[in-house]
């Protein structure tokens, strides 16, 4: 799903300089798309409204949906088989909150620059929408760790290696080899994807470690995406609660008793208590259950 592309003159001062495929060096500012017209299927404009959610306390139904199968069923698919987040939204299926229950978000910005990255003659261009990754993240998600605000040099090789764009896309976004999600000009062949919502990070235990206070040794714990994302914007916990990046912090049972990190919301109130150690802990497993 795309938005309509903005139109701004030369005087829009937003140059960056970058390269696609290790190929050449290319300005990325506001250029038209050397592919032709945007798909007559583009999206209407996103609002900051429709990023957040109702304010009258009615909440999308899949949220009700227990079942992993069942909540999948619901949500929309790209051409390769993908869940699509952002025609989730558009289409009303989920609405993600801004901020954890009880927690303060920052205001809620849509940045729409969308542009078209180009490329060498010969190679294709890329469309990079900021108005879907602002949708779910804050400019500080990603500027300036993962990317500089100028002067980045991109490559498919970098991403395909995890870096860069593949920090998140193959992991919590569409996979790199989700080509035409990009490269407009690509037309791939459908159903090469099955898709799931078993996104799941399997958290490795410190050596020696026991659930605190607890009576019992559990397995290792395992984290779900995608349980989250119907739910809330990525920022809503990245960076306050949790560092943007896997293996860049630790978490403690007494971490989360006292209600930091998993604690903030896992409380009884806001979501199943910390005391439902099989919800997370599940042997043999790495799917905790929504």
């Amino acid at each position: 799903m795309r938005v309509p592309r903005m139109q701004v003159t030369t005087a829009a001062a937003l140059t960056f300089v970058v390269v696609i495929g290790g190929a050449c060096a290319y300005a990325l500012g506001l250029p038209p798309s050397t592919s032709g017209t945007p798909p007559a299927a583009a999206a209407a404009p996103r609002t900051a409204s429709a990023a957040t959610g109702s304010q009258d306390g009615r909440r999308p139904a899949i949220e009700a949906v227990a079942d992993r199968d069942s909540a999948l069923a619901l949500l929309p698919r790209d051409n390769a088989g993908n869940v699509d987040w952002i025609a989730a939204v558009q289409n009303g299926t989920i609405r993600p909150r801004a901020a954890a229950p009880g927690r303060d978000s920052a205001a809620t910005t849509v940045f729409g620059f969308d542009t078209y990255l180009r490329s060498k003659p010969g190679t294709f261009e890329a469309y990079f929408p900021h108005s879907s990754h602002t949708l779910w993240l804050g400019c500080q998600n990603c500027h300036p760790r993962v990317f500089r605000t100028t002067g980045d040099t991109l490559s498919m090789a970098a991403i395909n290696a995890g870096e860069q764009c593949g920090q998140c896309h193959g992991k919590v976004a569409f996979a790199p080899t989700t080509c035409e999600r990009c490269h407009e000009a690509l037309q791939m062949a459908a159903g090469r994807v099955t898709a799931t919502l078993r996104d799941d990070r399997p958290l490795t235990r410190l050596p020696g470690a026991v659930a605190a206070g607890r009576t019992q040794s559990y397995a290792p714990a395992s984290f779900s995406h995608a349980v989250h994302r119907i739910r809330y914007r990525c920022s809503a916990c990245h960076e306050t609660l949790f560092a943007m990046q896997a293996g860049a912090g630790s978490m403690q049972m007494a971490d989360m008793d006292n209600g930091r990190g998993c604690g903030a919301c896992h409380n009884g109130t806001a979501a199943f208590a910390l005391v439902r150690c099989a919800r997370c802990h599940v042997a043999g497993s790495s799917s905790p259950g929504p």
